[in-house]
C-alpha cells in the first residue's frame, strides 16, 4: 500500500519530541522530580473566571458550530484591540478565527504558497515551523540569525536567500527561541525588501503580549502607512501582504486568528472553509 508524500516530508521533522514529552509527564506522575524542557508548554494556569464562563456557556447550550469565521463579540473585540494598536480602523471582516495558532499559520501558508514555493525563516526557529511549511507543500529556507546582530533578521541575510521561487518571509517577533525583538528600522528594511521582490510577509506575533514595550509595538507600527502584502497571525487566550498570527499563554484555552484586507479574505475563505470549521475560540489572522 502507498501513502501520501506528506508522510515522507514530515517523517524526520521532530515529531518524536512528543514521545519525550509524554515520557517526561509520566515520570512526573510517577513521582520523579522532572524539569520539563521539551515542548515549552506555558505554566500559566487557566483563570477560574474563564473556566466558569466556559462552563456556564456550555450549560446554556453554546455547544454548536460557530459561523465559520468567529463569533460577533470576538470579532468586535479583535477589531477594537488592533485598531488601537495599529492606529487606524481594522474592521471585523478583516479577521478570521481558528482553533490554534498552528492551524492559522497553516491556513495562511495554504493560501499564499504553491508546492515548491520557498518560505524564508530565521534560524534558529520555533520547532514546528519546518513541519508546518513542509505540510503545506512549500519549501523552508533557513536564514541564519547572527548573535552579533542580536539575532535579528536582517536585510542582507534575507537577500542572500531570495530566489525566483521565494514567496513568503515568515517573521516571528518576539522571537522563539532567542527572545529577540525586531527593531523598527529592521522592520522597515524588511518591508522595503518584500515590496521590491513582491513577497508576502507572514508575521507570527504570538508572543507580543509577553513584551509590553514600544519595541514590540513598532512591529505593527512599521506597517501603518505601507501597502506591503502582509498577513498577521496572532492568538488570544485567557489561556504578507502582512498576515499576523497571534496566540496567548493559557494552553487550555488557546485559539488563533488571521487578519488581512477584505480582498485577501474573500479569496482565501474558499480555501479556509475546507480546512477547518472555525470555533468559538480566538486565535486569529488579520491583515491591517
Amino acid at each position: 500500500m502507498r501513502y501520501a508524500s506528506i508522510t515522507q516530508r514530515l517523517a524526520d521533522l521532530g515529531g518524536e519530541k512528543w514521545e519525550l514529552y509524554s515520557r517526561a509527564k509520566q515520570m512526573a506522575k510517577d513521582g520523579q522530580d522532572i524539569i520539563h524542557m521539551t515542548i515549552g508548554e506555558p505554566d500559566v494556569a487557566t483563570s477560574v473566571e474563564l473556566i466558569e464562563s466556559a462552563a456556564q456557556a456550555m450549560a446554556k447550550g453554546r455547544t454548536k458550530y460557530s459561523n465559520g469565521r468567529g463569533e460577533p463579540e470576538l470579532l468586535n473585540a479583535l477589531s477594537q484591540r488592533y485598531s488601537n494598536t495599529v492606529g487606524r480602523t481594522i474592521n471585523e471582516d478583516q479577521f478570521v478565527c481558528f482553533p490554534g495558532t498552528q492551524t492559522a499559520l497553516f491556513a495562511a501558508l495554504m493560501a499564499l504558497t504553491e508546492a515548491g514555493d520557498e518560505v524564508l525563516v530565521g534560524d534558529p526557529m520555533y520547532a514546528t515551523y519546518a513541519g508546518l511549511i513542509s505540510a503545506s507543500g512549500a519549501v523552508m529556507v533557513p536564514v541564519p540569525l547572527e548573535q552579533e546582530k542580536g539575532f535579528e533578521l536582517t536585510e542582507d541575510n534575507i537577500i542572500s536567500k531570495i530566489t525566483p521561487r521565494t514567496r513568503v518571509i515568515l517573521l516571528n517577533s518576539p522571537h522563539n527561541p532567542t527572545g529577540a525583538v525586531l527593531s523598527h528600522q529592521r522592520m522597515q528594511e524588511i518591508i522595503d525588501l518584500a515590496e521590491k521582490h513582491d513577497l508576502w510577509i507572514l508575521s507570527d506575533e504570538v508572543y507580543d503580549a509577553a513584551f509590553r514595550t514600544k519595541a514590540v509595538s513598532s512591529t505593527t507600527a512599521a506597517f501603518r502607512a505601507r501597502a506591503t502584502p502582509r498577513a498577521r497571525v496572532g492568538s488570544r487566550a485567557r489561556a504578507a501582504p502582512r498576515a499576523t498570527v497571534d496566540a496567548r499563554a493559557r494552553a487550555a484555552s488557546r485559539a488563533g486568528a488571521v487578519s488581512r484586507s477584505r480582498t485577501f479574505f474573500k479569496i482565501c475563505s474558499f480555501c479556509w472553509n475546507h480546512i477547518t470549521l472555525l470555533t468559538h475560540l480566538d486565535n486569529f489572522i488579520f491583515v491591517p
